[in-house]
């Protein structure tokens, strides 16, 4: 699962300072829940990390083919 990215220059020791600051924020929180159905899902195809449109193709779940998951493996 990808989220995002952060464009900056940060040591490896500022990576980890944030990882584990988030990481202890995630601890304290409730956990939510958030219905999904295969409507909801699709397989994202991408050449370039930023996930342009221009270079991404995306496969809802509920419409892809046997061939097109065969793509994927």
């Amino acid at each position: 699962l990808r989220l995002g990215t952060i464009n900056a220059k940060l040591t490896s020791a500022e990576i980890q300072a944030i990882s584990t600051d988030i990481r202890n924020w995630l601890e304290t929180q409730l956990p939510f829940y958030i219905p999904i159905t295969l409507n909801d899902l699709a397989f994202a195809q991408y050449q370039d990390l930023t996930l342009t449109p221009a270079t991404t193709q995306i496969f809802p779940v509920a419409e892809i083919t046997a061939n097109q998951f065969e793509q994927f493996l």
